[in-house]
């Protein structure tokens, strides 16, 4: 269902997962313990002028790490459903879309909008509301998390991780930064538009039982024509709720 424009995006209620004890092997003496990363999944749209001060407020989590022991990574996905009200958004695919439809039926969500955030898989809050955000990404960091290493030769990525309890997808993203557009037409027209980390590549990448710890290598696409920085985020999720069970990333060059 289509979001209506000019319309204010709806906060929807928030169920947070109960807090739980982080488990894990203990940082050997003198080691710096590695931090919990976190995944922000902001779905969005060059075409919603409701999306510009979401799109700030993950890009600001991910410059500024403002949760102590956490790595929030953000990943900016432009759905294409505003595609035909005044404004194709150049970075928009089905894919984002069809991923957020997922989440909403998940959620239990009558509709899905934008600006729609995603807090690990977990739960959903208004992208824009900073004090949600941050009280969403410090109760998961409390979750346990699997661990997940990456190792890149050429152009293929080695993913290590942990046995996750049951069925599983490892999903592998690859993001882009440093992109703006001078908007021309639509609910943005006039502004230019500043964005973070551009997801430009999304798909599953193996499919997992559960119960064994897992090892298996992944293509990267093609460049084509990204331009700016890269990075892969690797993340497994739980096959049936889709909540992320630990997360990895990595510069590519």
């Amino acid at each position: 269902m289509r979001p209506a424009p000019f319309v204010a995006c709806i906060l929807f209620a928030m169920a947070l997962l109960p807090p739980t004890s982080p488990q894990g092997s203990s940082a050997a003496p003198g080691a710096t313990p590695a931090r919990r990363v976190v995944v922000l999944e902001l779905f969005t749209s060059e075409g919603c002028s409701s999306c510009p001060p979401a799109d700030a407020v993950i890009q600001a989590f991910e410059r500024d790490q403002p949760v102590a022991g956490v790595e929030v990574v953000a990943l900016e996905e432009h759905v294409d459903y505003w595609d035909d009200l005044g404004w194709p958004d150049p970075f928009s695919s089905a894919v984002f879309t069809q991923r957020q439809r997922a989440f909403g039926r998940g959620f239990g969500l009558r509709s899905i909008y934008t600006p729609q955030l995603v807090v690990d898989g977990a739960v959903e809050v208004l992208g824009s509301d900073r004090k949600a955000v941050r009280e969403a990404v410090e109760r998961r960091a409390l979750a346990p998390s699997l661990p997940i290493s990456l190792r890149l030769s050429g152009e293929r990525l080695h993913v290590s991780s942990g046995a996750p309890p049951g069925a599983a997808r490892v999903v592998l993203a690859i993001t882009e930064a440093g992109h703006s557009t001078a908007v021309p037409r639509g609910e943005n027209a006039g502004e230019t538009l500043h964005h973070g980390s551009v997801v430009r590549h999304l798909a599953t990448v193996h499919t997992l039982p559960g119960g064994a710890p897992h090892e298996g290598d992944v293509a990267l696409p093609p460049r084509g024509d990204w331009h700016g920085p890269r990075r892969a985020i690797v993340f497994v999720e739980d096959g049936s709720s889709a909540v992320i069970l630990g997360a990895a990333t990595l510069a590519l060059p």
